[in-house]
């Protein structure tokens, strides 16, 4: 598999995580450890498809801050992707336990909308390649 498509795969898969979390913030009430376990996923997966367009492997971890570092390594301004750290305990944490009545601030709304931000920055990258034919 070439890293184009190989991007794509990614991407396409970090698009179905956005669309569960779409669909699950619609819930009344809101189960908030599955939204942010797909918001983890969307941006994790996102994250990875930006590395291979960059022209490297992921590492095949869940760790937001470790692909956060190796994208800004390879001269990503990561600035605006480290509020996305705070997704990480959905990974494993809150996936196998529940939140029981503690606050994660988690605001599905302005997290939906940073994912949905996220995944069209990535997009456009892949697109950009496209059109230099790289």
């Amino acid at each position: 598999m070439s890293d184009l498509e190989t991007a794509l795969t990614l991407l396409t898969m970090a698009a179905k995580d956005l669309r569960a979390m779409e669909i699950l913030a619609r819930a009344d009430p809101i189960p908030v450890e599955a939204c942010g376990f797909h918001a983890q996923q969307a941006v994790e997966k996102a994250l990875k498809a930006w590395l291979v367009l960059l022209g490297q492997e992921p590492p095949r971890i869940h760790s937001l801050r470790i692909l956060i570092r190796q994208l800004e390594t390879l001269g990503v301004e990561g600035e605006s992707l480290w509020d996305f750290v705070d997704l990480s305990p959905f990974a494993v944490q809150f996936r196998y336990e529940s939140l029981g009545g503690l606050d994660t601030g988690l605001d599905i709304a302005d997290w939906l909308g940073r994912v949905r931000e996220l995944v069209a920055q990535v997009e456009a990258v892949q697109v950009g390649l496209m059109e230099n034919g790289k």
